[in-house]
């Protein structure tokens, strides 16, 4: 269990990392709140996922939307192809109740077993 807190603990920190620096630069009044709720909803803010293998890649999805998303109900879960770049879409719904969708690069384990 402690296992698991760390790493989704540690992906929502890498999560928040991949923010674009035009979306951190065009408002400095920005919070840090604000600009890690939009990591992972589109394909270009994607989370980079960085374990190696299927198994911990897929736990590590879950457990960074566990993290940012707490009580959240999967809906549906869809692999896309982006210019040859593997990435997974999953839907979700918050628990007040919003509709979103999450992208996350699985580059670096999607085959890897």
């Amino acid at each position: 269990m402690k296992k698991i807190l760390l790493i989704a603990l540690t992906i929502g920190l890498l999560g928040a990392c991949t923010a674009s620096k035009k979306e951190a630069s065009s408002n400095s009044t920005t919070t840090t709140e604000n600009a890690s709720t939009k990591v992972g909803l589109s394909i270009e803010t994607a989370v980079v996922i960085k374990d190696k293998n299927e198994t911990d890649g897929v736990n590590s999805e879950y457990a960074w939307i566990n993290v940012h998303y707490p009580d959240y109900t999967t809906k549906s879960q869809e692999l896309l192809m982006v210019k040859n770049k593997p990435y997974d879409k999953i839907d979700i719904k918050t628990k007040e109740g919003k509709a979103l969708a999450i992208y996350f690069d699985i580059s670096n384990f999607f085959g890897k077993f």
